[in-house]
């Protein structure tokens, strides 16, 4: 979320099947949200974890 209040995507992934996947953005932001698109066959995603630093 920018400082205008707009969503934008700043990352995606596709065939990622890592346990740990770091992504640099290198933005400034004020709010970040995951969105997952697909799974390998699961009904549903787990996210274990979703760290920002």
């Amino acid at each position: 979320l920018d400082a205008a209040g707009n969503w934008r995507t700043v990352s995606e992934e596709a065939n990622n099947y890592q346990r740990l996947v770091r992504v640099p953005l290198g933005i400034e932001a004020h709010a970040l949200r995951f969105v997952p698109l697909a799974t390998w066959g699961a009904d549903q995603a787990h996210l274990f974890a979703f760290d920002v630093r």
